[in-house]
C-alpha cells in the first residue's frame, strides 16, 4: 500500500518541506464536462498562472502499459524519473519504452529497441489537464497506466467500471496503483524539490519541428494551395533549439561546478516555468476562445488525441484562407515570444562565471 498524502504527512513532521508546495486536488463532475477542474482554474486564474510550476494528471490505472502525456519541455524529466522507480516487471521506463516500440509503425522505427527515446503524448481533451492546459498555459503532465486496448477495455464509462471490477480485475491488490503512487509521488517531491526546474526546451524544439513537418502534409494534394507557407515557422523553431541547448549546456556546466548564484538561479526558474504561457493568447475565434494555447490543444475530430497547431489545423479542415492566415501568424507569433524569451534567459546563465 502507498498512500501519497500520507508520506508527504509523515515527512512534514520531521522538519522537511519542499522548496515549492505541493497541493492535491480532487475534481468533481469530470465526466459532466470537466467542471470542478475548470471552475477552478477560472477562478484562481491569475494567481495559478503567476504561482503553479506545474499540473500532474492521473485518470486511468490499471495493470498495464505506461501512458505520459504532456509538453516536451517535461520529456526528460519524465524518463528520468520512470528509469528510477519500479514497475511490475522491471522499471517504468523499461515498460514504456518497450510497448511504445512495439505500437511504432515499421516504418517510423529507427535504430532498436535498446537505443530507441520514447516521446510524451500530446494532450487533447476527456481529461482535468485540459483547464490548465488549454486556458492557462501551465506546463501539464498526464501519467497513468492503461489496458492493452486503451481505453477500448469493456467495462470504461459502464456501470461495470466499479471498484470490484479493479480490485479483482483491472489491479489485483492495487500493485499497479501502487507503482502509480510511486511515480506521481517521485515526480512531485523532485518538481518540489529541484533546485532548477527540469525543463527542456530542446526537446520542445524537436516536437515542434515534427508538428510543422505534420502541417506542411495536412489534407494531402487537395489542400495543398490552402496550407500557408510555413518556412518561416520553421526558421523560428530552429531558432528554439539553438537557443535552448546552448542555455541547457551552459546552465549543466553551472551546476557541475556549482556556479549559479541563487538570484540567477530564482530568475531562470521563474522564466522556465512561464515560457509556456507565451504559446497562449486571447486571439482565437470566437467559438473557441476559451482554448488559448496556440501549439498544443484539442478539437472535436481528435478526440482524446492532442492536436498540434489546432487553431490553423481547424482553420485549413475548414477550407477558409483568410482565417488560415491569421492563424498561421498567431502560431508565429507565438513562437517568436518563446524564441525571444530563450534569449533573454541566456545571459542569466552564461554570464556566471568561476572567479
Amino acid at each position: 500500500r502507498v498512500d501519497l498524502r500520507e508520506h508527504l504527512s509523515s515527512r512534514a513532521t520531521t522538519g522537511w518541506r519542499p522548496r515549492r508546495s505541493i497541493a492535491f486536488a480532487f475534481w468533481d463532475a469530470e465526466e459532466y464536462g470537466l467542471v470542478g477542474s475548470t471552475e477552478y482554474a477560472e477562478a484562481f486564474k491569475e494567481r495559478l498562472q503567476r504561482e503553479l510550476v506545474a499540473y500532474i494528471n492521473t485518470d486511468m490505472s490499471m495493470v498495464g502499459r505506461f501512458d505520459p502525456g504532456g509538453v516536451p519541455s517535461l520529456r526528460d524529466f519524465v524518463a528520468e524519473v520512470a528509469r528510477d522507480v519500479d514497475d511490475l516487471t522491471g522499471t517504468v521506463y523499461d515498460g514504456w519504452r518497450r510497448t511504445a516500440w512495439q505500437r511504432l509503425p515499421q516504418n517510423r522505427r529507427v535504430g532498436t529497441e535498446a537505443t530507441f527515446q520514447p516521446e510524451l503524448k500530446p494532450l487533447g481533451s476527456g481529461a482535468d489537464f485540459v483547464p490548465f492546459q488549454d486556458h492557462l498555459g501551465v506546463p501539464t503532465l498526464s501519467l497513468e497506466f492503461i489496458g492493452a486496448n486503451g481505453y477500448g477495455f469493456g467495462t470504461y464509462h459502464s456501470n461495470a467500471d466499479s471498484r470490484a471490477y479493479a480490485e479483482r480485475i483491472a489491479d489485483p491488490g492495487f500493485r499497479q496503483g501502487a507503482v502509480l503512487a510511486r511515480l506521481l509521488g517521485t515526480v512531485a517531491l523532485r518538481l518540489g524539490g529541484s533546485s532548477v526546474l527540469p525543463f527542456r526546451f530542446s526537446r520542445y524544439a524537436a516536437a515542434l519541428e515534427r508538428a510543422v513537418a505534420g502541417a506542411r502534409a495536412w489534407g494531402g494534394d487537395a489542400a495543398a494551395g490552402l496550407r500557408p507557407a510555413l518556412d518561416p515557422h520553421a526558421v523560428v523553431v530552429a531558432q528554439i533549439g539553438a537557443t535552448a541547448g546552448q542555455l541547457e549546456a551552459a546552465l549543466d556546466s553551472a551546476l557541475v561546478v556549482g556556479m549559479l548564484p541563487d538570484a540567477a538561479r530564482r530568475q531562470l526558474n521563474d522564466g522556465l516555468a512561464r515560457l509556456e504561457q507565451l504559446l497562449t493568447d486571447d486571439e482565437g475565434a470566437a467559438n473557441v476562445k476559451w482554448f488559448r494555447h496556440v501549439v498544443y490543444g484539442w478539437n472535436i475530430y481528435s478526440l482524446y488525441d492532442g492536436q498540434p497547431f489546432p487553431g490553423l489545423f481547424e482553420a485549413v479542415r475548414l477550407g477558409d484562407p483568410a482565417r488560415v492566415q491569421r492563424e498561421a501568424d498567431r502560431l508565429l507569433r507565438a513562437l517568436q515570444r518563446m524564441a525571444a524569451e530563450l534569449v533573454r534567459l541566456g545571459p542569466v546563465v552564461s554570464g556566471v562565471r568561476p572567479g
